[in-house]
């Protein structure tokens, strides 16, 4: 699943590099003009089609609307391109844009709903700089391709072309920082991952656990009593604040440590999404029982509405 998770953005990335290949051929290496404008056709195709494997890949693992509804709509804004490019020729520029501004509402979606649905609310702030990030990185590689393409400029001024590739290779790294960014596939399925999660107060005491259908015979017999042996046997390494990660056989503990409370995920995968999500149950937890958890007493019968709030939490009914 993670190899499967990453090889979409792998083909994106190699299809962009294969349109540019043929480019630099059509620019430097052919003579004729029906030659240069095959050799275009050919490269856009292949991004275009990759981009078309990325949708219907993604789609296929992670459903933002109808199942393989973006995929058809691009199927057809494809079999458009082709068939004006193969007929006239001259105004296939016009499906070839309306096919790029559809993947790029794609990718909105696809990330907006990636984070809302899998990473629980991750911060807003972050989110927009990210989008930001490739709403310019897009942006300055459309302008640095439209200049190139007005060929008749650089035989006369060589400084375009060269203002032209750098403007495309800093869109290229704004391209690169988003997708670095972007949740990967092998991220969609974490609830089926998702063994067990345990809320234990930093005085050793156990104050809440859930199994979610994964066997956890690991670590059952240390937790049962919810006494300090068993945080010693388990948070021995965990930091004073903030994340911390134990990998033991076959399980991965993934700690988040609070003010009051010890957060912990027992998965049979290390994913980031358990980062938020022991950091957003942590930190919610403890705004709610502020005052009760800075002088507990040890009465766990406070907390029972804690499994309501973290099936909020994670979305579970």
């Amino acid at each position: 699943m993670g190899i499967y998770g990453e090889i979409v953005y792998v083909y994106l990335s190699l299809g962009y590099s294969f349109m540019w290949m043929f480019i630099v051929i059509a620019d430097f290496y052919v003579n004729t003009t029906t030659l240069r404008n095959y050799c275009l056709f050919i490269g856009f195709s292949i991004l275009i089609i990759v981009s078309l494997v990325f949708i219907f890949l993604t789609e296929k693992k992670h459903l933002i609307f109808r199942k393989y509804c973006f995929t058809k709509i691009y199927c057809l804004l494809v079999l458009i391109y082709l068939i004006i490019w193969i007929f006239i020729g001259e105004y296939s520029f016009l499906p070839s844009i309306l096919s790029w501004a559809f993947f790029i509402v794609y990718i909105f979606l696809y990330y907006r709903d990636l984070y809302k649905k899998y990473y629980l609310g991750t911060e807003s702030k972050k989110i927009k700089l990210e989008i930001t990030s490739f709403i310019l990185g897009f942006s300055l590689i459309a302008i640095g391709f439209q200049l190139i393409q007005r060929s008749n400029i650089f035989e006369q001024y060589i400084f375009f072309r060269i203002i032209a590739d750098l403007l495309q290779i800093i869109g290229a790294c704004f391209l690169f920082i988003f997708f670095s960014k972007i949740p990967s596939l092998s991220e969609l399925h974490w609830r089926d991952k998702l063994g067990s999660i345990f809320i234990i107060h930093k005085s050793g005491l156990l104050i809440y656990k859930k199994d979610f259908g994964i066997e956890t015979s690991y670590i059952e017999s240390s937790l049962k009593s919810g006494g300090i042996v068993s945080i010693e046997m388990i948070l021995q390494n965990i930091k004073s604040s903030g994340l911390s990660s134990i990998e033991r056989k076959d399980k991965e503990i993934t700690i988040y440590s609070g003010n009051y409370l010890y957060s912990v995920i027992i998965s049979i995968d290390s994913l980031k999404a358990y980062q938020y999500i022991l950091e957003n149950v942590t930190q919610t937890i403890e705004n709610i029982y502020s005052h009760i958890l800075s002088n507990w007493k040890g009465d766990l019968k406070i907390f029972s509405p804690i499994g309501d709030i973290i099936d909020e939490i994670l979305k579970i009914r």
